[in-house]
């Protein structure tokens, strides 16, 4: 039987709580009689495999970060056992060790060497880290000269790419801006394929159920749950009262990445938890948003054979699955955009309701059929339906905004 890489046994810790040193002083001499007490861990057990990726989730104070100190050595538990095998790295204090006054290269050695490596060692992993932590020219300057951001770079650089047995992680995916965040994010994942132990310790749902197979719910120091993530935090969301939902974030950054006479880009940003995205566009004939695409990854996606010079509106939502159910984002994300070769009406000064009045207004002379195709083309629906789309038509003549419809546009867009 494979042997655990981590293992607690009926793990009990016990903190003194003093008020001040006066009284942290005065202890010492009473043998810490009357010195008020609180248990972070009440008996504690669970073991973890080689390999295995494991959240551990829990409200502050339940015990989390008493365990990941422990798994590192830097502190030891009241009672009880705990045992680690392997070299441990751990992404809490990014920037702990490192030396103001030397260069982001010495920092590597100096770092190196507080988590156990010799030179040859360091030198075999300093072009990774480099490269990692692209900080260009800053990496032979001092490190009181970076930023708070530049230093978190560089310690996460240094951590993940010693090559340790466990990696310990500590809320420190949100390192850095959303670039260095994913390229993060893909290095620890490509750590636990490699067979590294991965413990991660976070609030939010979607980054555990990114990174890890397994969860362990922690409430006053005790294991609540230890399975599924999905069911450890249905049973977080039951025992806490707080709504941990199943759905994704809506994507952010939806925009137009380039437009044609008949295509439009679409792109957004990745929407941690999601594990594909739909894509809605507005329909002239039915009046509502109908699908157009479902697309597995992140990035982009064109949408061809439309009309030149006309409008679209769409919208996009993140999808998860689990267990053959889908839990859509609570919210999409919507944009108008235009083909190439977009003509408008002039800007109208009419301050009546009637949009065959306004169009006159500016010298057009409307029949039905042409504002039928002026609302197809400015997908605001059929102008008929109600007094909105009329409104709505009128608002974009006034400021300019009302695209003119094309001969070649087709009624059923």
């Amino acid at each position: 039987m494979e042997q655990p890489i981590i293992e607690f046994r009926d793990v009990y810790k016990e903190y003194l709580l003093f008020k001040n040193e006066k009284a942290r002083f005065k202890a010492i001499f009473t043998n810490n009689r009357g010195v008020k007490r609180h248990k972070a861990l009440n008996g504690v057990s669970f073991k973890i495999y080689p390999g295995e990726a494991v959240g551990i989730i829990g409200k502050n104070g339940a015990g989390k970060s008493t365990i990941l100190k422990m798994i590192t050595g830097v502190s030891f538990p009241s009672s009880g056992e705990v045992t680690v095998r392997g070299k441990v790295a751990a992404l809490l204090e990014l920037t702990a060790g490192f030396s103001p006054d030397m260069t982001g290269m010495e920092n590597i050695y100096l770092k190196g060497y507080l988590l156990g490596l010799n030179d040859r060692e360091i030198s075999r992993l300093e072009k990774d880290i480099v490269e990692f932590a692209d900080l260009g020219e800053y990496i032979d300057q001092p490190v009181r000269t970076y930023s708070s951001g530049m230093k978190m770079r560089l310690g996460f650089a240094i951590n993940i790419n010693i090559k340790p047995d466990i990696l310990v992680i500590d809320e420190a995916l949100s390192v850095g801006d959303s670039g260095f965040k994913r390229k993060c994010k893909n290095k620890v994942k490509e750590l636990i394929r490699s067979g590294v132990t991965v413990l991660f310790v976070s609030h939010s749902m979607d980054m555990i159920r990114d990174t890890c197979s397994r969860a362990i719910y922690l409430k006053d120091g005790l294991v609540q749950f230890d399975g599924a993530v999905d069911d450890a935090f249905e049973v977080y969301s039951a025992g806490t009262g707080e709504v941990v939902t199943m759905n994704p974030r809506k994507p952010v950054g939806f925009k137009v990445k380039e437009k044609t006479e008949n295509s439009i880009t679409l792109m957004w940003k990745e929407v941690s938890g999601a594990d594909f995205y739909r894509i809605y566009r507005y329909s002239n004939a039915s009046g509502e948003y109908e699908q157009e695409a479902e697309i597995s990854e992140c990035g982009e996606y064109c949408v061809s054979g439309l009309t030149e010079g006309a409008r679209y509106r769409f919208r996009i939502c993140s999808v998860r699955t689990v267990e053959d159910r889908e839990y859509a984002s609570a919210f999409t994300a919507n944009i108008s955009a235009a083909t190439a070769g977009a003509e408008y009406y002039d800007r109208c000064d009419y301050d009546g309701a009637s949009i065959a009045e306004a169009l006159k207004s500016v010298g057009t002379d409307p029949d039905e059929a042409l504002l039928e195709r002026i609302a197809a083309v400015n997908a605001i629906g059929n102008y008929k339906a109600s007094g909105i789309q009329k409104l709505k038509m009128l608002e974009l003549l006034k400021s300019g905004k009302l695209m003119v419809p094309h001969d070649s546009l087709q009624n059923d867009m």
